[in-house]
């Protein structure tokens, strides 16, 4: 029977995290020498390079200690393990490569640090699954189970026990249901109905409770108040759901405004933490490309001179996160006179909707064929990410003059950050002639958006930048 100290095992699971990092930040280094490393002198770097470890190891326990969420497990996928890892892990690399900046240390052991980041997400990716696959095999066997009752008879309250029941892994025990009138579950299962919501008390007093499940309509949730009192009054942890909030259970979170306790409700994520490792990743990227693309920039430059008169970069009006405008940067692709000459063209529009995109369109330089072609204006926004205005990925900013004729649906794509790359651009956008359908693609990245999906449409780019199948 495995007994579940949570203290001791999450003590010694963030001893095998130091362990596992120490093993990558050392295993890091001999891969880069084995693939091509200098053998004079390695000694020395070697030396200097494990020495890091007095800085990395106190940084990790310090950044594990106040991530209690990557040390569980019991009804968790497999995507959100990967998500307790890249936070931690993406927050200390961060610290690490700001630390190594400044030292004047980055540019000696960039490889090797990259090579560590990314052992070091795997490995403990994989400890933790392999701890999930272990507990998961001795719930499903009936050990380490928790009791939890059911205090509700709605769709809700059914639909949470019907998910207990068929994920055995869960290691939960469902006691059974407290009703209003103790003699109806939305499913029609009557036996499973132990008594009525004023049994609680008793009900506490004469089982093993670990947990209890609340779960009621909006017209009973006066009652909350006192139940949650009365399992607080015993130590037994409550979760507390309800019918109204279910629509919306992606986008609300539990605050304290001014001592009052609310529930606030987005469109956008709130997952700060998340948010903060995004802007992270968004200026360490946006900074590196910036500095390693500038030979680019410089012979883009000379191209579009040469090719037509005007100036380099093209300088438009957009609107960002919460109608904040902003001036936007792209390598001018386009004669100078484009605005002026779009009002003739807008009857060749061949976007359905308030967006204007014509495929020959003329105003085209040669040289703009060429980088629209393979998304190369869009190089100078990269400058607008490390500004803040915009992220590496998110929904694709509009023109001023475009909000105005917005839907009132289509504004929610305004309560993030607009991005360079997003879901539309690497799902055929050549194939997307209905503004809508873009909205819904973007309103779809907002709602299901996390660090993996980031990464994932970052991954798409690449090819879809190469073939030159994102050019608009």
């Amino acid at each position: 029977m495995i007994k579940q100290n949570l203290q001791l095992l999450k003590i010694m699971h963030i001893a095998l995290d130091l362990i596992l990092t120490a093993i990558a930040f050392t295993s890091a280094f001999l891969l880069i020498y084995i693939f091509g490393g200098d053998p004079y002198g390695t000694a020395i770097k070697f030396h200097r390079y494990i020495s890091l470890l007095k800085v990395i190891l106190p940084l990790w326990l310090v950044i594990f200690l106040n991530s209690p969420n990557s040390y569980s497990y019991r009804m968790k996928s497999g995507p959100f393990l990967i998500t307790q890892i890249l936070k931690p892990i993406l927050t200390g690399a961060g610290i690490l490569i700001a630390y190594l900046t400044i030292s004047s240390n980055l540019m000696v052991i960039r490889s090797e640090i990259f090579v560590f980041i990314v052992l070091d997400m795997v490995m403990l990716y994989l400890l933790r699954r392999s701890i999930q696959r272990v507990l998961r095999y001795y719930r499903a066997k009936g050990k380490d189970q928790k009791n939890i009752l059911i205090v509700g008879s709605g769709k809700q309250a059914c639909e949470f026990y019907d998910k207990a029941k068929s994920n055995s892994q869960w290691g939960i025990n469902i006691l059974g249901f407290l009703s209003e009138d103790g003699n109806r579950l939305y499913n029609g299962m009557s036996d499973l109905l132990i008594g009525k919501i004023k049994d609680l008390p008793y009900i506490l007093n004469h089982n093993q409770v670990d947990e209890v499940f609340i779960s009621l309509p909006l017209s009973s949730f006066h009652k909350v108040e006192d139940l949650l009192s009365q399992c607080q009054e015993q130590g037994v942890t409550v979760h507390i759901a309800a019918e109204f909030l279910k629509a919306n259970a992606r986008n609300f979170s539990a605050n304290d405004i001014f001592g009052s306790p609310v529930l606030s409700f987005t469109s956008a994520p709130r997952r700060l933490d998340m948010v903060f490792i995004k802007r992270v990743v968004d200026i360490v990227v946006s900074g590196i490309m910036l500095i390693m693309l500038s030979p680019v920039f410089l012979i883009l430059a000379i191209a579009i001179r040469l090719d037509s008169k005007g100036p380099v970069f093209y300088r438009w009006k957009v609107v960002g996160k919460n109608r904040k405008e902003f001036t936007g940067y792209k390598f001018r692709s386009m004669v100078v006179s484009a605005d002026k000459l779009k009002i003739k063209l807008l009857n060749k529009n061949e976007m359905k909707g308030v967006v204007f995109k014509m495929k020959n369109d003329p105003r085209i330089t040669r040289v703009g064929k060429f980088i629209r072609k393979y998304s190369l204006d869009e190089l100078p926004q990269l400058y607008n990410v490390f500004k803040g205005d915009m992220s590496l990925v998110g929904p694709r900013p509009p023109l001023q003059t475009e909000v105005g004729s917005f839907a009132n649906w289509h504004r929610r794509k305004l309560s993030v950050k607009p991005g360079i790359t997003c879901l539309w651009q690497v799902s055929g956008r050549n194939n997307i002639n209905d503004f809508d359908e873009w909205v819904k693609m973007d309103l779809d990245y907002i709602d299901r958006w996390s660090l993996w999906m980031d990464l994932k449409i970052l991954a798409r780019t690449i090819p879809t930048v190469i073939s030159g199948k994102g050019a608009s």
